[in-house]
C-alpha cells in the first residue's frame, strides 16, 4: 500500500498506466490519483507504525504527516486552484492537520 501510495502521488502517470489506464489521463484524473496516493501512503504509516508496536493514537498522528506535506505541496504547487479551490478553503484543514499532529504524534 505504500509504495502504490508513493507511485500514485510522486507519479500520477505512470501510476494509471501501471492499473491499466490506457491513453492520456485527465487533470482531473491526475489530481485525484495524487490524492488517492496521498491518502495510501499514509494508510502505509499508519499501518507500518502499528505493526512496529507504535500506540495507535500516535500512529494516527504519523498518519497526518505525510498528509500535511502533501497538502501543502498541492497549495504550493496551485494544484488545488487547478480544481477550482482557492486556497483559503484549505486553510482550515492545514489547521486540523497541524493539531491533530501535534496533538498525537509527539
Amino acid at each position: 500500500m505504500l509504495l502504490a501510495g508513493i507511485q500514485c502521488r510522486l507519479a500520477p502517470s505512470s501510476a494509471l498506466e501501471t492499473w491499466g489506464l490506457e491513453g492520456e489521463a485527465s487533470d482531473n484524473a491526475l489530481f485525484l490519483t495524487k490524492v488517492l496516493g496521498q491518502v495510501c501512503a499514509s494508510l502505509g504509516i499508519f499501518v507500518g507504525a502499528i505493526s512496529s508496536g507504535v500506540d495507535p493514537s500516535t500512529a494516527w498522528g504519523y498518519y497526518y504527516i505525510p498528509m500535511l506535506l502533501s497538502f501543502v505541496e498541492m497549495i504550493a504547487s496551485g494544484a488545488w486552484e487547478d480544481v477550482g479551490i482557492g486556497p483559503e478553503m484549505t486553510y482550515p484543514w492545514l489547521v486540523a492537520f497541524m493539531a491533530t499532529i501535534v496533538t498525537l504524534a509527539f
